[in-house]
C-alpha cells in the first residue's frame, strides 16, 4: 500500500517516502475542490517547507493558507515549539493565525520602509510573539518619529505623486477614503501606528486605508484580493481593538458596495 502512495506522491510531485505519505494522509480539506486540489498540490510539491505541520494529528490546508504558505513564518513558529513546550500551529485558533501574519508582514514591511538590512533576520532571532509584538511597535516609533517632509519628497521622488489611486471602496459619512501620503502620514501619527508603511500597497492599489470617524476613531485597511473587498483589518489608537459596535458599523458599509468602486 505504501508503495502504491509513493507512486502518487511521484506522480503529484512529492517525495517518495513513508514520512510524505503520512503528511498528506493528514490534509483535510473542506469539499476538495479543484482549486483545494491545487493548494494541496502545492503543499506536496513544497512538503519540506512545511516540516512544522508534521507533528499535527491532522493539517487543515485552510491552517497553512490562513498564513499565506509564508515559510519563513512557519519556520519561525515552528521555532518556538521548544521555548513554549507546545506545538503553536496545532494550538492555534483561525484568528490567531491571520493576527500573527498580519503582524508578521506590518514587522517585515516596516523593516524595509526604514530600510533596516535584511528585517526577516532580526525577526526569526525572536523567540516569542511577544518579542516580535515589541519589535513592530518600536519600528512602527522609528516610522512615525521620521521628518514627514524628507517621507514625502522621498515618495514624491519614487512615484512623481503623493496621491493615490481612486480607492477600492467609496466612502461613506463615518468612513473617509484617505488619498494621498500626506493623509497617511498624518494617520500614522495621530493614531499612532504603521499604517505609513502600507504607503507602497495602495499605490498599487492592492489596499486602501480609511479612517473611520464613529462610533469611535479607527483606521481601517481594506484589501483586493482576487476582484473581492475584504477588511483586513480595524485598529484604534495604538494598535487597540475596535469594539463590536465599529466592526459591524464597517462590515455593513463594506456590503453595500463592490471591490473597485464599481
Amino acid at each position: 500500500m505504501f508503495k502504491k502512495r509513493k507512486l502518487i506522491l511521484r506522480f503529484v510531485g512529492g517525495p517518495e517516502t513513508e514520512s510524505g505519505v503520512k503528511f498528506v494522509a493528514k490534509i483535510r480539506t473542506s469539499k476538495f475542490t479543484e482549486y483545494e486540489f491545487g493548494q494541496a498540490r502545492y503543499v506536496i510539491e513544497n512538503m519540506e517547507s512545511f516540516a512544522g505541520f508534521k507533528a499535527m494529528p491532522v493539517i487543515p490546508l485552510s491552517t497553512i493558507f490562513d498564513l499565506k504558505k509564508d515559510v519563513e513564518l512557519i519556520h519561525w513558529l515552528s521555532s518556538l515549539n521548544e521555548v513554549v513546550g507546545k506545538n503553536l500551529l496545532a494550538d492555534m485558533g483561525r484568528a490567531a493565525r491571520i493576527r500573527i501574519h498580519g503582524l508578521w508582514e506590518d514587522t517585515k514591511n516596516i523593516g524595509q520602509t526604514l530600510a533596516i538590512p535584511n528585517p526577516v533576520n532580526r525577526m526569526t532571532g525572536l523567540r516569542s510573539i511577544a518579542g516580535l509584538e515589541k519589535l513592530h511597535d518600536e519600528w512602527s516609533k522609528k516610522l512615525n518619529a521620521i521628518n514627514a517632509k524628507i517621507q514625502i519628497a522621498d515618495f514624491k521622488k519614487r512615484y512623481g505623486t503623493t496621491e493615490f489611486p481612486m480607492p477600492l471602496l467609496e466612502g461613506c459619512k463615518d468612513v473617509e477614503p484617505i488619498m494621498t501620503f500626506e493623509e497617511l502620514l498624518a494617520e500614522g501619527h495621530e493614531m499612532r501606528h504603521c499604517v505609513a508603511s502600507y504607503s507602497d500597497w495602495v499605490m498599487r492599489g492592492e489596499h486602501s486605508i480609511y479612517r473611520v470617524l464613529a462610533p469611535e476613531r479607527a483606521t481601517v485597511d481594506v484589501v483586493n484580493e482576487n476582484g473581492k473587498c475584504f477588511v483586513r483589518q480595524i485598529k484604534l489608537k495604538c494598535n487597540g481593538e475596535p469594539s463590536p459596535e465599529t466592526c459591524e458599523m464597517v462590515k455593513k458599509w463594506i456590503e453595500r458596495q463592490e471591490c473597485g468602486g464599481k
